[in-house]
């Protein structure tokens, strides 16, 4: 019943994926020091700033989802050493404590995104562009803010994937 705890938060983040996906509807561009999120789903009809708090919420979703995978092979080997159960609301609570680290990376993304009037300006550079889209991203990366946020959306992960693979030999 424990992992069921796990197994369902895994389906839930799924599912938020795919519902985000949906209302964005992006493509992700990098060209040189610039990332762009052109999207042309429906979060435009709730408002532009919307589908940018999406996008950032897309960014962390998958290390989010890679979390609770993490999480679940902490709690095989936990099981595995005899160490005992954690509690459903335990899991639960730590589930959640996981999603709430990732809140101030999207407010930060969301407060940090160069204007919109700049990006289109070097995206028209090397890529058509019409007007019925949003545009997301960060003209200059190497900017300080925005370069922990994209190193953190690279480096954490893989520490996530490395401990998946030892602790799945381990188990």
């Amino acid at each position: 019943k424990e992992y069921a705890v796990v197994l369902l938060h895994t389906s839930l983040i799924e599912l938020a994926s795919v519902i985000s996906h949906a209302l964005v509807d992006g493509r992700l561009f990098i060209h040189s020091e610039s990332v762009f999120c052109i999207s042309s789903g429906p979060c435009h009809l709730i408002s532009e700033s919307f589908c940018s708090i999406v996008v950032g919420y897309m960014n962390v979703n998958i290390i989010n989802s890679t979390a609770v995978i993490a999480l679940s092979f902490w709690y095989r080997m936990r099981i595995v050493q005899l160490k005992g159960v954690v509690g459903r609301a335990k899991l639960h609570v730590l589930i959640f404590l996981l999603f709430c680290l990732y809140l101030p990376h999207i407010v930060t993304f969301h407060s940090w995104l160069s204007p919109k009037s700049v990006l289109e300006k070097k995206l028209r550079l090397f890529y058509d562009v019409n007007e019925a889209y949003g545009l997301h991203g960060f003209v200059d990366i190497t900017e300080p803010i925005p370069a922990a946020l994209v190193a953190y959306l690279v480096i954490f992960p893989y520490s996530l994937t490395i401990y998946i693979i030892f602790a799945r030999q381990k188990v």
